[in-house]
């Protein structure tokens, strides 16, 4: 499942390298979508690690992102993916918030997305 997620990355950032070379078109919603799924994967690959150091539950690796939305945040775009674990008992901690910087660079991650 790692390997998995992490060659979806490689291949989101292989695009994202080379969509200037297939502006045209029939290329607008790749490109358009691109940032999204770079967040997207690279929001799962932190879980993933936060699993492994043992600072979040095993049952969040097998929970895909809920969301992905863009925010303004001390004037320079970030992605918030969350992701909803109803395995979890406490509901203050059944949303977990992975902050990325536009490119997809981990920020921070927790309970409340602050």
């Amino acid at each position: 499942m790692n390997g998995m997620k992490t060659l979806l990355l490689a291949i989101a950032l292989t695009f994202s390298v080379a969509s200037p070379a297939l502006a045209h078109p029939d290329h607008d919603m790749v490109e358009e979508e691109n940032p999204r799924l770079l967040a997207l994967n690279s929001a799962s690959y932190v879980v993933d690690r936060m699993i492994q150091r043992n600072a979040i539950p095993a049952s969040w690796g097998s929970i895909e992102p809920t969301s992905a939305f863009l925010r303004q945040r001390n004037g320079a775009d970030e992605w918030v993916v969350t992701f909803q674990n109803s395995a979890i008992t406490n509901p203050a901690e059944r949303t977990l918030y992975v902050m990325l910087t536009y490119s997809g660079v981990y920020i921070a991650a927790n309970y409340t997305g602050q």
